[in-house]
């Protein structure tokens, strides 16, 4: 017979975390906005490469949209291995990736 032991401990801190990760979620997206963020994937931590202005305003213009690209190139150039670029929003504002 399958016997379930119910730990009210394990169940609140499973879902603390949970909530926890859906808000460095929401906190990275945020970010990305005006940042170009990198680093592992599930990691603990990540770098920004931060900008005054959000990137969509930056890229509205051709020589804003080239400093973007400069420093994404820069960026993806200088990844240690098993890190990555998290933000979903730059080939919608026409950054090659």
């Amino acid at each position: 017979m399958f016997e379930f032991t119910f730990d009210m401990d394990t169940l609140i801190n499973e879902i603390f975390s949970k909530i926890e990760a859906e808000i460095e979620k929401k906190k990275i997206i945020k970010k990305c906005e005006t940042a170009i963020l990198y680093g592992k994937q599930n990691g603990t931590s990540y770098r920004i490469l931060d900008f005054k202005k959000s990137l969509r305003e930056i890229a509205s213009t051709q020589v804003g949209k080239a400093i973007i690209q400069r420093h994404y190139n820069e960026v993806k150039r200088n990844l240690q291995q098993g890190e990555e670029v998290f933000n979903e929003n730059l080939r919608e504002i026409g950054i090659v990736l």
